[in-house]
């Protein structure tokens, strides 16, 4: 019946036929021979299906219990030549701020980068190394207001940054400009195809990555 699911077989006898083919292979199953269509016929019958029943639930334990593996990319893209100028991979489970602990740009760098580096220390540490930044704010920040200056109406989120002598209009298109990095994550996905993963070691794992780059 495994058969007659893989081979999308429509009969029993499209099913013992179909088997009959397969001689050479059929004694991995224990099997002499194909059956014949009535010998089928009968267990189809007569076999209890709760021993199915029961096979089923197995393997869905089995399957449920089974992790299963994640891995994040990291990456510095330069936008005036959109290649990367730094890239680190981490397991899946790790915190995008692992990143931050790594990131060393140069002075008057600006920076752009989504709401999972939020973290109020690394801005000052950029701050204080004279790299801008430019951000989303989360929406359970607590902040008070100590300025208000005129936003364009066209501008319809809040941006967190230091770039304090840039307008708003100019800060939001930086911004917009972080949309490059999810093009390129994009060509990536086209581009590397990597459908299954040979090894599973993180070294493996890193080692078809990089190589698939490399092909790219």
């Amino acid at each position: 019946m495994l058969f007659c699911h893989i081979a999308r077989a429509e009969s029993l006898r499209e099913i013992c036929n179909g088997i009959a083919g397969m001689t050479g292979r059929i004694s991995h199953l224990g099997l002499s021979s194909a059956p014949p269509k009535s010998t089928l016929a009968y267990a189809n019958e007569h076999r209890f299906s709760s021993l199915f029943e029961k096979y089923y639930y197995s393997l869905l334990d089995h399957f449920r219990s089974t992790g299963k593996g994640a891995a994040k990319m990291h990456i510095l893209l330069d936008t005036s030549d959109v290649m990367p100028d730094y890239v680190h991979i981490t397991a899946g489970r790790e915190h995008n701020l692992v990143m931050k602990r790594l990131l060393r740009v140069p002075e008057g760098t600006i920076v752009v980068f989504d709401r999972g580096y939020n973290d109020h220390r690394f801005y000052d540490d950029l701050t204080y190394r004279k790299v801008y930044f430019v951000t989303r704010i989360r929406s359970n920040t607590r902040y008070d207001v100590v300025r208000e200056d005129q936003v364009p109406a066209s501008i319809d989120h809040v941006i967190l940054s230091n770039l304090l002598n840039f307008g708003p209009t100019t800060i939001s298109n930086i911004y917009r400009a972080r949309w490059k990095i999810e093009e390129f994550f994009r060509q990536i996905k086209q581009n590397l195809r990597i459908s299954i993963f040979v090894g599973t070691s993180r070294n493996a794992f890193e080692i078809q990555i990089w190589t698939a780059s490399e092909r790219r």
